[in-house]
């Protein structure tokens, strides 16, 4: 018969537990509901956002379950600006549905608070804070990354695209280009 000693789970940090509970809610959701029948058609940008929330994911859950300050900070700061940055985005350029943003954007703001509560009351805080500016640092360098090489400035004449239907802004087009990557067209408001 297995036993469980709750005494261990006293240094779980509950914030940032929840935090990847709802970013794995929001892969899901990403994988699950987008995937069926536009998926295929984002190529690039598909796979790097579902993978990116994914190791987000993960960092917050083994920030949210180290003991350490310094790599509780640095891997919940990294998972709080990930999912911040992304949810922003996705609340910016209005991609799919408004339920992923609120997920991403509710997710980071449970893993900053998680961040603050591992500098303030344990340990010492410099290092604390530095660790949790470089994680942020990584995560900000690893969505530009993925952006870039995601999204194209325009598909070219080459390249065969296709409107993607769900774009929800009146003034602006999404294209999914041959290569697998996403191209966005805007035009002024009238």
């Amino acid at each position: 018969m297995t036993t469980f000693r709750f005494g261990r789970l006293r240094g779980v940090s509950v914030p940032g537990a929840l935090a990847a509970l709802l970013a794995v809610t929001a892969d899901g959701y990403i994988l699950l509901v987008l995937g069926q029948g536009t998926g295929y058609r984002l190529g690039r940008i598909f796979i790097f956002v579902t993978s990116f929330v994914a190791i987000l994911a993960i960092a917050c859950a083994a920030g949210a379950l180290t003991r350490r300050p310094s790599q509780r900070a640095a891997l919940l700061g990294m998972a709080g600006v990930g999912l911040g940055t992304l949810g922003a985005l996705w609340l910016w350029i209005r991609l799919f549905t408004f339920e992923t943003a609120t997920l991403l954007l509710i997710a980071a703001v449970l893993a900053i608070v998680a961040t603050t509560s591992a500098i303030k009351t344990r340990g010492r805080p410099l290092p604390t804070s530095v660790s949790a500016a470089v994680g942020a640092c990584i995560a900000l360098v690893v969505l530009c990354a993925g952006l870039i090489v995601s999204i194209a400035p325009a598909c070219g004449t080459a390249g065969s695209s296709f409107h993607i239907d769900s774009w929800h802004e009146p003034w602006a087009a999404a294209y999914a280009c041959g290569d697998g990557r996403l191209s966005f067209e805007f035009w002024p408001q009238r």
